[in-house]
């Protein structure tokens, strides 16, 4: 079995703001916001910023129990597996080699003999995931500014000027389209931050399309099986949140049963978010909320349902695949 820890490591950012290698060091990340920089002319969407920690030493465990869920290995095992991977790592930056962490950065040592750090421009910030940076011009009095100057020419000879009648002078449309321009920036940098700003009050029973939503399933407390038939999934036509490619296969995972609507409401803004999408079923005043998403096969499957279990409940269940 292959243990790829440089993988989890780069997965697990996503989740959390740190991430100690016992005996290496610490990844630490922290939130920069949405920034301009008027010399490249770009808006870049809210990150995370990517740092390295020698000092950063002592087991928190967290690692350590990733690779366990992830690779269903014992205690015993994952340590030798990461005690592994670390004595591997020392070996080849004391050899003087650079040693890269895919979407994470390079390790080498410095000229002060020590580890040093430089990272990708991975964006561990899940909110902001896939938002690219926006490039802008800026205005000038004739126009927006071309990206390179004319070539210089030779004038041609100056004509006799004209006496014209003084005009008055108007508005031109430049002094509109600066403010516009301006509004446009604020707006996407308010948009990157509008969970902040406004929360969601909406619950799927004010939008019933938020979720998919299933008839009759039998409640897995009162010891009925349930198989894929148990499900109806609307199929009118609409278009759906999450597509399944003719090459995967369907999974849904029931992650809880609630009696609140609130709760139910938080659940599947969640599901969402981590790129799955929700499906709930009333029976009795409880709600049932589960998570709709494709794979390609068993491994995907188990990571997906480890990821769900530890964001919302250790008995989160397969409901069909």
């Amino acid at each position: 079995m292959q243990v790829n820890v440089a993988q989890l490591i780069a997965e697990l950012l996503y989740e959390y703001d740190a991430i100690t290698i016992p005996k290496f060091g610490g990844l630490t990340s922290a939130y920069r916001s949405a920034a301009i920089d008027q010399v490249a002319g770009k808006l870049a969407p809210p990150t995370k910023e990517l740092s390295f920690n020698q000092n950063i030493v002592v087991n928190d465990g967290l690692l350590l129990g990733q690779l366990q869920e992830r690779y269903d290995l014992t205690s015993t095992e994952a340590e030798s597996y990461l005690d592994q991977f670390v004595t591997e790592l020392k070996g080849r930056i004391d050899r003087g080699e650079k040693v890269s962490f895919p979407n994470i950065g390079q390790f080498y040592v410095g000229s002060d003999q020590k580890v040093s750090f430089v990272p990708e421009k991975t964006n561990f910030n899940a909110d902001a995931y896939g938002l690219p940076d926006v490039k802008f011009y800026p205005i000038t009095k004739g126009g927006v500014k071309p990206a390179f100057d004319k070539v210089a020419t030779t004038p041609p000879p100056a004509e006799p000027k004209k006496q014209v009648a003084p005009q008055k002078e108007g508005i031109g449309w430049e002094s509109f389209l600066i403010p516009i321009l301006g509004l446009l920036a604020l707006l996407l940098v308010f948009y990157s931050q509008r969970d902040f700003f406004f929360p969601s009050n909406t619950s799927d029973e004010d939008n019933p399309e938020a979720a998919i939503h299933l008839d009759d399933i039998p409640n897995r407390a009162e010891g009925k099986d349930i198989s894929e038939d148990d499900i109806i999934i609307d199929d009118s036509g609409e278009e759906q949140d999450v597509v399944i490619a003719p090459t995967q296969r369907e999974a849904i995972v029931v992650i809880g049963l609630y009696s609140e609507s609130q709760n139910v409401r938080k659940a599947v803004e969640r599901i969402y978010k981590m790129g799955y999408e929700a499906v709930t079923d009333e029976k009795d005043g409880n709600f049932r909320v589960a998570a709709r998403f494709g794979y390609t096969g068993e491994d995907e499957l188990k990571r997906i349902h480890a990821r769900l279990k530890r964001t919302f409940d250790k008995n989160a269940w397969i409901m069909s695949k």
